[in-house]
């Protein structure tokens, strides 16, 4: 009962984050405004984004695929695709539950322990971070002069001003604190080694490590990292071509619709559902700096969010459906 009252505050919680964040945004658009950007959508575009966001979480799924083989399992193709998107649609109930929702998944169709696939899960998120960071370079470099502005008012000053309030000696207060508290944490474990939750924490721990050394134990390294370009590149190709279905948009061109895929990417690292109102709040904020007006603006926001969550409704409804299906399986056709 706790756990479920703790689940419920959660979700609350993370979903009132996101929709004041969603009501900023929009509490100051004309609505018939933003209906006709919507109904003069270009069809063709928006079915080939549709064509492509199917084979990006595709790619996602076989690329963490490479990763689970090493550590000693053969997956499905199919399965690996359903467990992502199935990750997709847990997130959209609580953020970052999709990572476990997905090992969960895995686990009913393919038997692999939740534990390892944890450990897979991490390597690819770091994966995923190096390339979003070395897009973002990209973009810096491409629009150094639009974005720097941008990104230093908004970003480094800011936080540089929170940086402040501390001072030097509370920093080392902090800082003498925290490493008090790890030797503290060390020494009560080594005593309580014996005793059968830390046994069940190292076994979790060990399974976690073997599926983080995967990375290095993986014999297909160049293709690892040739799926890791496509799927990114796909990405990207959804927002191009929602920029070219919006005539209001697609005078910003294709480096400006890269600044809007990667600074928009950010929005779904916020831990609100879906990254509900904190990427329309950034997407529509970057188009400003390129002169479009906050209506067109606000408008793709919604219309590339809306896009992208009705698909991971759909392919994630698909992927629970047929679940009970695929777990019927115990030895998997390769």
């Amino acid at each position: 009962m706790k756990k479920k009252i703790i689940g419920i505050a959660k979700f609350l919680i993370f979903l009132g984050i996101g929709v004041v964040l969603f009501w900023y945004v929009y509490k100051d658009t004309n609505t018939e405004d933003l209906y006709n950007q919507v109904s003069n959508l270009k069809v063709v575009p928006i079915i080939l984004c549709l064509l492509v966001s199917v084979l990006s979480h595709y790619v996602r799924g076989i690329r963490w695929r490479l990763l689970i083989i090493p550590v000693g399992y053969q997956v499905n193709r199919l399965n690996s695709f359903n467990a992502v998107v199935s990750g997709y649609l847990a997130n959209l109930a609580i953020p970052r539950m999709g990572e476990v929702s997905r090992c969960v998944y895995l686990n009913r169709t393919d038997k692999v322990p939740v534990n390892t696939l944890l450990g897979t899960v991490v390597a690819e998120r770091i994966f995923d971070v190096i390339a979003l960071f070395l897009l973002l370079a990209l973009v810096l470099i491409l629009q150094f002069k639009i974005l720097y502005g941008y990104i230093n008012e908004n970003i480094f000053l800011p936080l540089g001003d929170k940086m402040q309030i501390f001072g030097s000696s509370t920093i080392w207060i902090i800082l003498i604190v925290l490493v008090i508290l790890g030797i503290g944490t060390v020494l009560l474990l080594r005593k309580l080694k014996n005793n059968t939750l830390i046994k069940k924490i190292n076994e979790l721990l060990i399974g976690f490590k073997n599926g983080l050394l995967s990375v290095l134990k993986m014999k297909n390294i160049g293709r690892f990292i040739l799926y890791t370009i496509a799927m990114w590149g796909l990405y990207f190709l959804q927002t191009y071509l929602i920029v070219l279905a919006m005539e209001s948009i697609a005078p910003i061109g294709m480096s400006g619709a890269l600044a809007v895929f990667v600074l928009g990417s950010f929005g779904f690292v916020v831990p609100v559902q879906g990254g509900i109102g904190a990427y329309h709040l950034i997407v529509a904020s970057v188009l400003t700096i390129y002169g479009i007006e906050d209506t067109n603006g606000v408008a793709f926001a919604g219309v590339s969010h809306t896009f992208q969550m009705l698909i991971f409704i759909v392919l994630g409804a698909i992927a629970f459906i047929v679940l009970p299906f695929r777990s019927k399986k115990e030895v998997v056709n390769q």
